[in-house]
């Protein structure tokens, strides 16, 4: 199936089962660095905690209508209208339903919901200005809105802390990514996985190397470089609602410069 969007560059779900691991983080500062890259960037807030919207909105915005309202049903009008100017320039939201996403998902599972797998992918399609990129926030499950998800992706990030139970879910995550390409996107790639909260100098780290290197080369996947350190610059940008690069903390350039070359390596396309 031709995942190509009339007005669309790529659609990247950024996911992980486990909760935890950063997946809001990563959105937040991946938002941030495709926008200095000089791209537009939307992203997709679909975890009913609501993180990436609180992160993003300023705290006076006003949410009328939200992501529920396009997969509560096949969507019928544009969705422009639920998308939401962001404390970032040239990054838009389309923002979570919170309590909301309980419903979708209770619609999607009916008996009535065909064809609910597209629903996210339709109202994307609606996009009449052009956006470069797409970042889709997922909660920290596998359900039909995650589902959604990858149907809608051109790629997806796979997030993990290089911690054995952060990793488990992974091959989950592969299992549900199978099934999407057989039944609904046969074109989703998967980016590759993105480590976060990486300590060098601790052992146990070292030997998650290891097992992760069996992973990939046994599904044929990539562990994106550079790794993601544990800085609490880092952690500052989500509560303090500010990117890196507007943080007067030591060391913060060298942050930046991974986000920029991990933003890169998610959208560069691999070769056959």
């Amino acid at each position: 199936m031709d995942q190509k969007y009339k007005n669309i560059g790529d659609v990247i779900t950024i996911c992980n089962q486990k909760g935890g691991v950063g997946k809001t983080t990563l959105c937040f500062n991946l938002a941030r660095a495709y926008s200095l890259q000089g791209k537009s960037v939307l992203v997709v807030d679909l975890d009913e905690q609501a993180n990436i919207t609180q992160s993003l909105l300023a705290s006076d915005t006003t949410i009328e209508s939200s992501v529920a309202d396009f997969l509560i049903s096949a969507p019928i009008h544009a969705i422009e209208t639920s998308i939401q100017a962001t404390i970032f320039e040239d990054v838009y939201l389309l923002p979570s339903g919170k309590h909301m996403m309980s419903q979708v998902l209770a619609a999607m599972s009916s008996d009535g919901a065909v064809g609910s797998e597209f629903y996210l992918k339709k109202a994307l399609e609606k996009l009449s200005e052009h956006i470069d990129i797409v970042l889709i926030d997922c909660g920290p499950n596998i359900n039909r809105i995650t589902m959604n998800a990858f149907t809608a992706s051109s790629k997806i990030a796979i997030i993990t802390e290089a911690k054995m139970f952060s990793s488990i879910g992974i091959t989950k995550i592969l299992g549900a990514i199978d099934v999407v390409r057989q039944y609904f996107n046969s074109d989703v790639a998967i980016a590759g996985i993105v480590v976060n909260k990486f300590k060098s100098n601790v052992v146990s780290a070292n030997e998650w190397i290891e097992y992760m290197k069996e992973l990939t080369i046994d599904n044929d996947l990539s562990v994106i470089e550079p790794f993601i350190p544990d800085r609490e610059p880092i952690n500052k940008t989500v509560t303090q609602q500010k990117g890196l690069d507007e943080l007067p903390s030591f060391g913060v350039k060298k942050l930046l410069s991974i986000y920029d070359e991990i933003a890169k390596q998610i959208v560069k396309e691999k070769k056959a």
